[in-house]
């Protein structure tokens, strides 16, 4: 029951029009606690969470249901489903991305002189 539906959540998820309303209907919930068992759900659960994090309007949401700590979680554990740790990390990445654009553009960027770090600083 749970792998189908973190199918169809996943499935669902890949409509950019219906990653708000999803996570404002509570999904997130149910997708976070799936990502700790281990089963087929965790999969689907992953690929959810990566549809819905590429909606920059989800991302607070996410963070708030604990989604950034279960996916590092997941990316710490030893498994041998590489496809979802690679998923987990693609999320993270995404969420990472964003929480850079919603920094403010100040002066006060620690060590780089009033500019703003470019990824061809890193």
């Amino acid at each position: 029951c749970q792998e189908v539906s973190a199918f169809a959540l996943a499935h669902l998820a890949s409509d950019r029009e219906l990653q708000v309303p999803l996570v404002t209907l509570g999904a997130l919930k149910p997708l976070v606690a799936m990502m700790s068992i281990q089963a087929e759900p965790r999969h689907y659960a992953g690929l959810a969470l990566l549809k819905l994090a590429d909606n920059f309007e989800n991302h607070v949401a996410i963070a708030q249901e604990g989604g950034i700590q279960a996916l590092l979680r997941l990316g710490r554990e030893r498994s041998t489903d590489e496809e979802l740790q690679y998923k987990a990390a693609l999320t993270v990445g995404t969420l990472a991305s964003n929480a850079v654009k919603m920094m403010p553009h100040s002066s006060a960027t620690h060590g780089t002189h009033g500019k703003r770090m470019q990824r061809s600083d890193i």
